[in-house]
């Protein structure tokens, strides 16, 4: 699979005086997953460390932080999709940092039937596709400060929910 064609993206982020955020989002060289990329990923993130250093001479705003997306692979999804694979139809996760305790939540779109028990809207914790998605998630996901996390629950939630 290869990213070529897909642009990496930084987004820019700055406080006003207010303390509202806004952000400059710029596109880098894209990074081909088919081939050793070190050089070229030390390139792409050096170009958008430049590019951020410019763009604080040309602004008053204070720099809030930098994102970078970069794209490792394009998949042909196939359409039409499932019937029943609708964007508005997903699991509400929440999961834990393990060290201060706060509590985050993310949503996965189109459920799968078997993690959802029929006549129920709570995730079977216990599924075998839920136990693997959460031992990859508690082993590589971290909080917003670093911690690590822990997968808790989820819930299936629709339109509107």
């Amino acid at each position: 699979m290869t990213a070529i064609g897909q642009a990496s993206a930084a987004h820019f982020s700055y406080l006003d005086h207010s303390g509202e955020k806004t952000r400059t989002q710029l596109h880098f060289e894209a990074v081909d997953d088919t081939a050793d990329n070190s050089g070229l990923l030390d390139a792409v993130t050096g170009s958008i460390a430049l590019v951020g250093t410019a763009l604080g001479l040309i602004t008053r705003l204070p720099q809030a932080g930098t994102v970078v997306s970069i794209p490792i692979s394009t998949l042909s999804p196939g359409l039409p999709a499932d019937a029943m694979a609708q964007r508005e139809h997903a699991i509400r996760w929440v999961y834990k940092d393990d060290v201060t305790g706060k509590k985050y939540r993310f949503d996965s779109p189109a459920p799968v039937d078997a993690i959802v028990p029929t006549g129920s809207d709570a995730v079977n914790m216990a599924a075998a596709a839920v136990l693997a998605f959460k031992a990859v998630f508690d082993a590589n996901i971290k909080s917003e400060v670093g911690n690590a996390c822990s997968l808790l629950t989820g819930r299936y939630v629709g339109r509107k929910s």
